[in-house]
């Protein structure tokens, strides 16, 4: 199969767009762009460079992938395939879709986090959101390992919802067939967790 590597003679770029039908795309950390918009039907996609602006990735079927990297806002969409994060800063919103597949979010921080998925887990480990944090799946379990946000949201339809979280919360929460266990709280801020099937376990660290 063909190959093709870009060469750049600079190392600061105004906007960078790729669009392609099948095969990967790598984007390596010692380049900067005001913006990054990557298209691809089937292939995987890293990145390391570190937009000033909006970071927008989007594959059929294949991976994100993104270690290392600080952008103004993160927009990442998946149909068939993972989202793998990990040391990520976003001064912005922080949007991660997916349609059939798992979710990894590692030492990541940004304003508000959206997180939708129809099949696959999601997992928060040191996730700070100063904003919101909304996740949604239909079937798949959320867990969170010291991981926070000002207000948190999550509803699945087949699921567990279990972790650790860094500030006393509100707990609003609802299992129709599972176990409820979570702190007692008159102090933090809302956290809405609905489970249909499911379990739910969540502690303060």
């Amino acid at each position: 199969a063909p190959k093709i590597t870009v060469f750049l003679p600079q190392k600061e770029y105004g906007s960078l767009a790729v669009e392609e039908s099948t095969g990967n795309i790598t984007l390596p950390d010692n380049f900067k762009f005001e913006s990054i918009s990557i298209g691809t039907s089937t292939g995987n996609v890293s990145c390391g460079a570190s937009p000033e602006g909006m970071t927008r990735i989007n594959t059929g079927t294949g991976s994100i992938h993104a270690a290392g990297l600080s952008t103004g806002e993160l927009d990442l969409s998946v149909s068939t395939g993972k989202i793998d994060l990990s040391s990520v800063r976003c001064e912005g919103n922080l949007h991660a879709s997916v349609s059939t597949g798992k979710t990894t979010l590692k030492d990541v921080s940004c304003a508000d986090l959206l997180s939708e998925g129809s099949t696959g887990d999601i997992t928060l480990e040191n996730v700070i959101a100063k904003g919101k944090m909304v996740i949604s799946r239909s079937t798949g379990d959320v867990e969170f390992d010291q991981s926070d946000a000002a207000e948190i949201s999550v509803r699945t339809s087949t699921g567990n919802v279990t972790g650790s979280l860094l500030s006393d919360k509100i707990f609003i929460t609802e299992s129709d067939t599972g176990r409820i266990d979570v702190p007692e709280s008159l102090s933090g801020g809302k956290c809405s967790i609905t489970t249909d099937t499911g379990k739910i376990i969540i502690t303060i660290k």
